[in-house]
């Protein structure tokens, strides 16, 4: 997501500070340099009007704006822990300069929530989004979209830390106040939509979530562009609404624009590409076609491990999605080797989640592969357990589990009774309509 700053408030921090011609003119000069996406210019600018000296006589909300201004530049040039300590000085000016600054204080929790996010520090970036959230919705007058815009932040937070009912709610409190906006904000509203159309994927309602992350990218295309990574993201993720429902023709065609996409823009090693070649792999999979899946799968799990930020959950993704062709192909060796730290993972990050399910199923194959009848049928009634707990109990996506854990009961001694039991079941439920 684009890192706010404080420069829309430029005025209103002026001339209520009065500040000095020099100062504004040294800030109007950074600001023009930052919109021109030069940051090293931006930053000489911000430094003369924003150094340690000068700083010492300037009222709380200057500082703060000085703080916030410095913080954006050390973040556009990577250096987190940089720009923590300014976000964070920042935040302790904008406390005393009182309810005039709530706009802009809200704005530095936005981005410091956003930082924490990149470094997987989930309970810090709640702490700040609830904050933002707060102030947003007690000063909404000031800037009304701020209030839609920290819950939408707060909604995906809540989303990857596996709170599935809060983010539901929070996500759709985010869409239906950007609803009532005037003006529109598309581009903001584009990213909560993307959040909700995630969460309701990971509930088993494929076609409401497939409509919202359709949604997303209509907003998103003509205020950003299709040439866009936020856009080539959002169509990223239109793909795997696509995948679930077994529209492989379909998510392919999007996934190879969004590849190019990050490829011209973000580069080879950008970690959207990561997400962008596991779903591939999943659609050459699909297909059948166990070459490709395989070339994409280990393409993606090489990405995703070199990221400065590691996410485990992404590499766990990519792990499961390598392992299936292994395991289609019969390298069960191959298999166990992923499959192992990847659920243990899953386990710890994302509990009771359809990821956890799909991957404990994968798990359960491989051990009824193994001829290790007991464990395959532990993993399957656990897997199929978290689906009917997730997905409902009429889910397709439980047929697969059904049949596998029939199976592993019939090698364990189980009556041929049971065993039909569970066939019909897993034939009832492959036939069903997808959940809406």
């Amino acid at each position: 997501m684009r890192r706010h700053s404080c420069f829309a408030l430029l005025a209103l921090c002026a001339s209520t500070l009065a500040a000095a011609d020099e100062f504004d003119s040294l800030l109007n000069q950074g600001r023009a340099a930052y919109d021109a996406a030069d940051i090293n210019t931006a930053a000489k600018f911000y430094e003369q009007a924003c150094n340690a000296e000068t700083m010492k006589a300037y009222v709380p909300a200057r500082v703060a704006f000085c703080h916030h201004q410095l913080a954006t530049i050390d973040s556009a040039r990577n250096h987190d822990n940089d720009a923590e300590r300014h976000y964070l000085l920042a935040l302790e000016s904008w406390k005393p300069a009182g309810g005039p600054y709530a706009t802009s204080w809200c704005v530095t929790l936005l981005n410091l929530g956003d930082l924490y996010r990149r470094q997987r520090r989930l309970p810090e970036a709640e702490r700040m989004l609830r904050q933002a959230a707060d102030i947003a919705k007690t000063y909404e007058q000031q800037k009304p979209e701020l209030h839609s815009e920290s819950l939408s932040r707060l909604g995906v937070i809540y989303l990857e830390m596996s709170r599935i009912e809060q983010a539901l709610g929070v996500l759709k409190d985010a869409v239906q106040r950007f609803a009532t906006l005037k003006p529109a904000v598309p581009a903001e509203e584009a990213y909560a939509w993307n959040g909700l159309g995630m969460v309701q994927l990971g509930s088993g309602l494929e076609a409401e979530g497939e409509a919202s992350l359709r949604r997303a990218v209509a907003l998103a295309t003509p205020v950003l562009g299709e040439d866009h990574p936020e856009t080539a993201a959002y169509q990223t993720n239109l793909a795997l609404a696509l995948i679930v429902q077994g529209q492989f023709d379909r998510a392919t065609t999007l996934l190879h624009r969004a590849k190019s996409v990050l490829e011209t823009r973000s580069g080879p090693t950008d970690a959207g590409l990561g997400l962008v070649l596991a779903e591939l792999s999943a659609c050459a999979s699909g297909q059948k076609k166990f070459g490709m899946a395989e070339e994409y799968a280990q393409q993606s799990l090489a990405i995703l491990k070199r990221q400065p930020q590691s996410n485990p959950t992404a590499i766990a993704l990519a792990s499961v999605n390598l392992a299936d062709v292994y395991l289609k192909s019969r390298r069960l060796d191959e298999a166990e080797r992923l499959l192992t730290p990847a659920i243990a993972t899953e386990r710890q990050l994302v509990p009771g989640t359809r990821l956890l399910a799909d991957g404990l199923r994968r798990l359960a194959d491989l051990r009824a592969q193994q001829h290790s009848w007991q464990a395959a049928q532990d993993l399957y009634r656990e897997s199929i357990g978290i689906y009917e707990r997730r997905l409902g109990a009429n889910s397709p996506v439980l047929a697969p589990a059904l049949r596998g854990y029939a199976d592993a009961r019939r090698h364990a001694g189980a009556s041929k009774a049971e065993v039909r039991v569970l066939e019909s079941r897993a034939k009832a439920v492959s036939g069903s309509a997808t959940r809406s």
